[in-house]
């Protein structure tokens, strides 16, 4: 993996991945969370980067808070749209905090035996709490949903129940960070648990340009605004979000080594203007 700010972030990422050399022995519904970017490639809005710097902060000083008798603030709630970059900006979290982070994922986590998925967590929990961990929660509100919905079943309340009491149990060395697309799913308690709120809005398109462009520089290329202007780019496309503008720049990338690999080489921007057509024609859907 490579990062465009420098070897430093290379050999971080290395000592972070030497964390994860016990994957094997991870309970159930834990998956390693391993960093794309770092938290300056994000180029997060003011607000936002304001935000996930104090929380950083608290986590960096929790010992000074907790002598003096504060309850330093750890566990953070993404709210936003799909593919807006909160499971990426959880990964530039824990990479900037130097810590190891694992992914939580439900499709291995819940069981259909009764009480099965509460053990689940609690195992979960006790290995998260050995050292520095970073936990997330993707699609948090498949697990946290309201208890008073009547079309959940007993099961899930209780899950929803010992989730709650391990999130208050959980010591400050544990950053617990969720996602969701669905902020008014999840339960009001499951709210209080998490002290700090980071909504990702919906980016402008004149933030996409400099994104691609970023993209772009992390495979070595740096297109020509003549003969590939990727403001112009932007408004063709039209993303609704960074997955679609991410997409976009992989499928040229792709294009642009398979076209050199069979021998009929072509520059970047003639990339970049072929998959405009071919988005243009919605084979994005198909990509």
């Amino acid at each position: 993996m490579q990062l465009a700010n420098g070897s430093g972030d290379s050999i971080l990422l290395r000592e972070i991945e030497d964390l994860f050399q016990t994957d094997t022995e991870l309970p159930i519904g834990l998956a390693p969370l391993r960093p794309k970017k770092n938290l300056k490639s994000l180029k997060l809005p003011p607000e936002v980067e304001q935000i996930v710097g104090d929380f950083m902060t608290e986590v960096r000083h929790a010992k000074a808070l907790e002598k003096a008798g504060l309850d330093p603030r750890h566990k953070a709630l993404l709210i936003g749209p799909p593919g807006n970059g909160k499971t990426v900006l959880a990964g530039a979290i824990s990479m900037e905090l130097k810590v190891r982070a694992f992914m939580v994922r439900y499709d291995d986590l819940i069981s259909k035996v009764p009480g099965e998925t509460s053990r689940n967590l609690l195992r979960l929990f006790s290995f998260a709490k050995r050292e520095p961990t970073l936990l997330f929660f993707d699609e948090f509100d498949a697990l946290g949903r309201e208890r008073d919905n009547d079309q959940e079943s007993g099961e899930m309340k209780r899950v929803v129940s010992t989730l709650l009491v391990q999130l208050d149990d959980v010591p400050s060395h544990v950053i617990c960070m969720a996602a969701t697309n669905h902020a008014q799913m999840l339960d009001s308690a499951i709210w209080r648990r998490f002290n700090i709120r980071i909504e990702l809005p919906r980016p402008v398109l004149a933030r996409f340009p400099e994104f691609m462009l970023d993209e772009f520089r992390r495979f070595g290329h740096d297109p020509d605004p003549e003969k590939a202007d990727l403001v112009e780019v932007a408004y063709r496309i039209v993303p609704d979000h960074f997955s679609d503008a991410e997409l976009f720049t992989r499928n040229v990338m792709r294009s642009f080594v398979l076209a050199r690999e069979l021998g009929h080489p072509k520059t970047i921007e003639v990339a970049i203007q072929d998959e405009l057509v071919l988005w243009a024609e919605g084979q994005k859907k198909l990509s």
